[in-house]
């Protein structure tokens, strides 16, 4: 089921993937209700936009969230739904640089690798480093543009990848 606020238009220049609470972006897709979701929807079973409807797609924290073969899935959704030269721009946790941050299992480093596990979908399923995903990308057909590197208590990254070839469904 899709629940949204004020209903679905045919395009947007920029939507963000399971923003939660504090999303960047609108519309905000998230799983779970709250009052910065704009479209409640499990993105698991695909992204319920048109084809080729969206200029760039942004993810901050999310695609650890689901397994390996859902995130190859939803990587083939955004390529669905992209504009032509449209872009993704993901905000990942580097789970090598967090464990070298925080070498010790305490409740920083548990909460990294595990998620807060409040709730269903908030369990990490899938760990990421930099070269993984850009491998990945790059096997999926797209082209990664950059990999940013975040240090702080979180070791992150962002990367920024363009839509080579358009797949369809």
């Amino acid at each position: 089921m899709i629940i949204t606020k004020g209903g679905l238009l045919k395009e947007y220049p920029i939507i963000e993937l399971g923003g939660g609470a504090g999303p960047k972006y609108h519309p905000n897709f998230d799983a779970m209700p709250g009052p910065d979701v704009d479209v409640i929807y499990d993105l698991r079973k695909g992204i319920p936009l048109p084809d080729s409807s969206v200029g760039e797609i942004y993810s901050g924290d999310f695609y650890e969230h689901l397994t390996f073969e859902e995130g190859l899935a939803l990587l083939k959704q955004c390529k669905r739904v992209l504009k032509p030269g449209g872009f993704i721009s993901f905000v990942i946790p580097d789970i090598v640089g967090n464990v070298r941050v925080h070498p010790e299992l305490d409740p920083t480093i548990q909460s990294l690798l595990y998620g807060t596990r409040r709730h269903e979908f908030d369990v990490h399923k899938m760990w990421y480093t930099p070269e993984l995903m850009r491998y990945i990308l790059v096997h999926e057909g797209w082209e990664v543009i950059d990999i940013e590197h975040y240090e702080g208590a979180h070791m992150k990254f962002l990367v920024r990848a363009k839509c080579k070839i358009k797949a369809s469904g």
